[in-house]
């Protein structure tokens, strides 16, 4: 399957509400050019990557698609409270009958948490302990009386049987089968070990090397059934074009959005420290874009992707990461090559 991941990084000069709308048409477009499923990113206070809600941007795409699933990447659920994040999750899902895929999180920028005053909490422990709960919510049919060891949540006292107060909506149709991501980045990733032990998805990141992204899947499948080919999907900067000789001047150009965007995530890998996720040993900006970034015609990266797959393993989904068009055509035009002239199968 395809897939489209929109991060997104833009100028800190674009307005939000053209940020938006470009998440939208993009969405749009791909629901009706062979693209499976959308993942959209989210940070609460960031001028490069405005988007501060995942489950928002989800509900306004509901009923202006069909098929396409709709991820989170991810919802930093510790910013809710149990009981509240159930209710909105219940509603997003039956707003978009059954296609939501939840992509969960806690916070990857520290600067979100430090907002939140969460900066020196267990989030991680945090975050497990909320997804049984929301799940264990979803699924109740009586009041809720639950206690755990950050949480109490009970709507015994004031809530009525008679009158159905104190009573949560569950998902789409009552469905059972809500898929639960994982974002993945270093070689050494815990958030892989749970995606192993809960047979939970996983989504690699776009700027993890390819050596990194082969241990992702061979450690995952030495756990999970090979068949669970649906639960790896891995994501790729990809520049598609009808001519190979654009591709030096369209995607390595100053002005390039690969260029752009790679040399942010750079910047913020540094200011973290997780630099290492690049698994390379260059800091120069041009030798990353050419490690990260797969490009050429449609026949030739569909060529790459077959290659690439045969060395790191099979997965189920390509996630496409959604650049900035710069109002270039040409950046357009390569979503659309790769929706439907770049061939990616399963093996």
């Amino acid at each position: 399957m395809k897939g489209i991941f929109f991060i997104p990084i833009n100028k800190p000069s674009t307005p939000y509400s053209e940020v938006l709308s470009s998440i939208i048409d993009e969405t749009i477009f791909c629901d009706n050019n062979s693209i499976s499923e959308a993942f959209f990113g989210e940070h609460m206070a960031d001028k490069y990557e405005k988007v501060s809600s995942s489950l928002t941007i989800i509900s306004s795409l509901a009923k202006l698609t069909k098929k396409i699933k709709l991820g989170t990447m991810t919802s930093n659920i510790i910013f809710f409270h149990p009981a509240v994040l159930s209710s909105i999750i219940s509603s997003v899902d039956n707003l978009c009958s059954g296609r939501l895929q939840l992509g969960i999180g806690c916070g990857s920028n520290q600067c979100d948490l430090e907002l939140i005053n969460k900066l020196d909490n267990n989030n991680h422990q945090i975050m497990l302990e909320m997804i049984d709960l929301v799940m264990k919510i979803l699924k109740s049919k009586d009041l809720i009386d639950i206690k755990t060891k950050n949480f109490s949540i009970s709507s015994k006292k004031k809530g009525s049987k008679k009158l159905l107060l104190g009573y949560f909506d569950g998902l789409y149709k009552n469905r059972k089968n809500l898929e639960i991501i994982l974002p993945i980045l270093s070689k050494k990733s815990y958030n892989l070990e749970i995606c192993k032990e809960k047979k939970w998805s996983f989504l690699s990141s776009n700027f993890c090397s390819e050596s990194i992204i082969k241990s992702h899947i061979s450690n995952y499948n030495s756990k999970v059934s090979k068949e669970n080919l649906s639960k790896m999907k891995i994501a790729r900067f990809i520049f598609v074009t009808e001519k190979y000789s654009e591709v030096k001047k369209y995607l390595f150009a100053e002005k390039s959005p690969y260029k752009f965007m790679i040399n942010v995530i750079k910047k913020k890998m540094e200011f973290y420290k997780r630099n290492d996720v690049f698994g390379l040993g260059t800091s120069d900006l041009n030798e990353i874009i050419n490690e990260l970034v797969i490009y050429g015609t449609p026949d030739i990266v569909s060529e790459k992707l077959s290659e690439f797959k045969n060395r790191v393993g099979d997965f189920g989904t390509l996630v496409y990461t959604s650049v900035p068009s710069f109002n270039e055509d040409i950046y357009k035009n390569s979503l659309k090559l790769f929706a439907n002239e770049v061939i990616f199968k399963k093996s």
